[in-house]
């Protein structure tokens, strides 16, 4: 099994109604012994350059989760219940993890 990382995605800036959180327990309990880390909101972010500049980033980026599956196909179907998945303005990506 390899690892894969989902990282979600929202143009939404309302913070999220306490059902939410409700959805987002019950989609993991769905994935059993697959969820590797929950994750965490991303709450800030900058962009550190070569140059040693600093930059504000705006992107979407607003969280993230570690799953193991057998496949990025099988990650990827795992995340069609992901409660963004769905949700306008939102988007979940899959990224397969390798070895160093």
């Amino acid at each position: 099994m390899k690892n894969y990382i989902y990282t979600y995605h929202s143009n939404q800036t309302t913070q999220p109604a306490p059902e939410a959180l409700t959805a987002w327990n019950s989609w993991f309990d769905t994935l059993g012994d697959a969820l590797i880390d929950g994750g965490n909101p991303i709450t800030g972010q900058k962009i550190l350059l070569k140059d040693g500049t600093i930059e504000k980033d705006s992107n979407d980026l607003i969280g993230y989760s570690i799953v193991k599956a057998n496949s990025i196909d099988e990650a990827v179907e795992m995340a069609k219940n992901n409660p963004l998945a769905n949700a306008p303005g939102c988007a979940v990506r899959v990224y397969e993890t390798g070895q160093m």
